[in-house]
């Protein structure tokens, strides 16, 4: 709406209500066709005034009964005959009209209409000023609340504004608040009638449980559940239960009534959707009549930006699209929330997203998250707000990276993201200000949480849910990299992955999130320069820490660090310090075979030279580096460990085929490494390991002595006598990954026969 128009429509009003007329209207100085049609609409629905002659005078509204001496005479001046397009109606009509208004606004008081007059005389009046004048009365008492709210949609327009809550007049205590309970001793009679209006609709319905609370005079009932039957009065009338007296039922008003609060969903066996309570909390464990100014406000809010009410019928059809809710975290939450009726219908671009300023899961460097519903299919989701002006630019690189990466498994999903602008007014001193600021809003799917909400339930975990916890995270997150960023290819560097960042959905399956700094790295790119890094140290990578270089396998290092403190059940790896990582600090209770894997893995990974990392110094073709990294040893299950060594027996005893010897001697120094770790004796001679469980005693010295015999010795006992496969693979726990690494070189080799090991 044009700021004539706008002018127009809220002078007509004004003119109507304080029964200046036209005169109002012909001080705005600046008539056109457009103003002339805006009141002749505003006149023709409900805003009217006597009917007056085009040559006739009226006096000013200054001379006004009622009126405050602030505000001087306004001299008799002859109307436009354009002004008659506001007589159109009949006189019995807007003679109602007018006798309507009168009793609502005029008698009220004086210095109300001051306000009035000071709009007509002043257009380009502050508004927030003379919102202050109408909050002045309100809180005097001389004009009621009715009042006081339909000023203020007069005054404001209601589309893209936001009100100062901090603002709102100091309402009058109900009476409510000292409610007291009425028993009914016999429930099969009729109730007498109670002649007190209900103060406020708290969104109670018939067959709900609720909580007695606040009563004073009959204190034995707080604490007990009732069931609410009907309503009479201003009062409900309750049925208890689990009572010693069996049919009670008490009148009760809505003010010493609770909800009773739906439960939280049982803590889920998954240890990935085990998460703690949310850090909100829930703010409606408290009687609805404590929280009636906020309702009201939002209530109102939702009306201007919606243009229709929140009704028990509108509550009831959101609730059934979205019962029961995916989320189990804040199910509880969703419910709570639908039933208190406080919905902030705020951010509506690209269709309405309803959410409630106390109901805030997430707080990062630029951004806060709350909990969000889509109104038009119940689907659950999280809204980030950006609201800082650092955050503008994260907020596009974000954007751009999400939308680019939509199509990628393992991505958190993007729904749609805006801007909008929020006005406010800042008190200080005697004057308000008026604030105005521009917010980012993404709107993504809802998770139950991040991988570090997740880690501070592990304490109790045993380590066998432990060990599959970190295999299951480390392959999705290896998974979700190929695909962001697969080598020889173009992609996106993530740049900032760590604990908060990783996100965990309702199902348990793993999410990226947090893309405000990712960079994208072209098909001829290895590395490019990156002047910024992640937000923790501890995950980032030395040539970005240091050099400020961004390579491809930057994020593997990050990787390599999130599965230390998985392992350590530390998120901020605030244990590890500068050590470096050693056998010692892996949970014994692992398999000895998982844990030596699981320190190779991770020293590729965290390799401090970026040429090197990873193992890509030892393919031949570095684009099967993510397809070798997901065949780890550290990811089998163990069977697979004895029938890989199994294998390389078999082969070694009949022929290594082409490069034989080559591949002989890789295995004969792969072998020696891991008798050295196992270190079970003295001796050089592979066979004092496993002497014991040679029971034909057939190895000899002469015919086995290299330390690459051992494979052979391992085929043959796993086939003649196979239910020693776990002690050997106890007694040799370093042997299946250093083997596994030594054959990395020839995989690309034709006829390489272990290749369904490294896929």
């Amino acid at each position: 709406m044009s700021a004539d128009a706008w002018a127009a429509r809220h002078l007509a009003a004004v003119a109507a209500i304080s029964g200046a007329g036209a005169a109002a209207a012909f001080l705005l100085g600046r008539w056109s066709a457009q103003v002339e049609a805006a009141a002749k609409e505003a006149a023709q629905s409900k805003l009217v005034d006597e009917p007056l002659s085009p040559s006739s005078s009226r006096v000013g509204m200054a001379a006004q009964p009622g009126f405050c001496s602030k505000y001087p005479h306004v001299e008799p001046r002859r109307l436009n005959t354009r002004v008659e397009a506001l007589l159109d109606l009949p006189a019995e009509p807007r003679q109602a009209q007018l006798n309507h208004f009168k009793a609502q606004w005029s008698a009220e008081a004086g210095c109300f209409q001051c306000v009035q007059t000071h709009i007509a005389r002043t257009p380009n009046a502050d508004l927030n000023e003379l919102q202050g004048f109408a909050e002045k009365a309100f809180s005097d008492g001389k004009i009621t609340e009715e009042a006081y709210r339909q000023f203020c949609q007069q005054i404001r327009p209601t589309a893209g504004r936001k009100r100062n809550r901090s603002a709102s007049p100091a309402r009058p205590q109900s009476s409510a608040a000292t409610a007291q309970a009425q028993p009914v001793n016999e429930p099969q009679q009729e109730i007498p009638p109670v002649h007190e209006e209900l103060d406020e609709d708290f969104g109670f319905e018939v067959g709900e449980e609720v909580e007695i609370t606040g009563l004073a005079n009959s204190p034995h009932f707080n604490g007990l559940v009732a069931e609410l039957v009907s309503q009479t009065g201003g009062k409900w009338q309750v049925k208890l239960l689990n009572y010693q007296e069996q049919n009670k039922m008490l009148l009760i008003k809505p003010a010493n009534l609770c909800f009773r609060q739906v439960e939280a969903a049982p803590t889920p066996a998954a240890p990935l959707l085990r998460m703690p309570a949310p850090r909100c909390g829930n703010p409606w464990c408290v009687p609805p009549s404590s929280r009636r100014d906020k309702r009201c406000e939002m209530l109102e809010q939702y009306r201007a930006e919606m243009e229709e009410g929140f009704t028990k019928e509108v509550k009831k059809r959101l609730f059934d699209k979205w019962y029961p809710g995916q989320s189990h975290r804040y199910r509880h939450l969703f419910h709570s929330w639908f039933r208190s009726m406080e919905v902030e219908a705020e951010y509506k671009k690209d269709g309405n997203v309803f959410y409630h300023p106390d109901l805030l899961i997430g707080v990062g460097s630029h951004a806060k998250v709350y909990l969000g519903i889509v109104p038009s299919d119940g689907r659950e989701v999280a809204i980030k707000v950006y609201r800082d002006r650092t955050g503008s630019e994260h907020f596009s690189k974000e954007v751009r990276a999400m939308k680019e990466n939509a199509a990628v498994f393992g991505i958190m999903q993007y729904i749609t993201s805006f801007e909008q602008s929020n006005v406010w007014y800042e008190e200080r001193r005697s004057t308000k200000r008026r604030r105005e600021e521009r917010v980012q809003v993404v709107i993504l799917e809802l998770m139950e949480g991040t991988l570090q909400e997740a880690m501070s339930t592990w304490e109790d975990l045993n380590d066998g849910r432990h060990l599959d916890v970190v295999c299951s995270i480390s392959s999705s997150l290896l998974d979700i990299l190929s695909r962001l960023n697969p080598v020889g290819d173009q992609g996106y560097v993530h740049r900032d992955i760590k604990p908060d960042n990783i996100m965990i959905d309702c199902k348990g399956n793993i999410r990226l999130s947090d893309f405000g700094i990712a960079r994208a790295l072209h098909e001829d790119e290895a590395q490019l320069f990156s002047p910024t890094c992640g937000s923790c140290p501890q995950f980032t990578p030395p040539e970005v820490l240091f050099y400020s270089t961004l390579h491809k396998t930057s994020d593997l290092y990050s990787l390599g660090r999130v599965m230390i403190a998985m392992m350590l059940k530390d998120s901020s790896l605030s244990s590890m310090g500068d050590r470096k990582l050693d056998l010692e600090q892996v949970p014994a209770q692992w398999p000895g075979y998982k844990r030596h894997a699981f320190i190779r893995l991770v020293e590729a990974l965290t390799h401090g030279d970026k040429q090197c990392r990873a193992y890509s110094d030892k393919l031949q073709d570095v684009s099967r580096l993510y397809q070798v990294l997901l065949a780890h040893p550290f990811f089998w299950p163990d069977d697979r460990a004895m029938d890989f060594l199994t294998m390389l027996g078999n082969s070694a005893s009949q022929s290594w085929g082409q490069g034989s010897e080559d591949i002989s001697e890789k295995l004969n120094h792969a072998v020696h490494q891991a008798l050295q770790i196992a270190q079970q004796s003295n001796s050089s001679w592979w066979y004092e390991e496993v002497r014991d469980l040679d029971r034909e005693q057939r190895v000899t010295w002469e015919k086995d002595w290299r330390s690459v015999c051992l494979l052979k010795f391992i085929r043959n006992m796993c086939l003649h006598e196979p239910h020693l496969k776990g002690k050997l693979r106890d007694r040799l726990p370093a042997l299946p990954v250093y083997c596994w690494e030594a054959l990395l070189d020839d995989i690309s080799e034709p006829g390489f026969q272990f290749g369904q090991y490294f896929t």
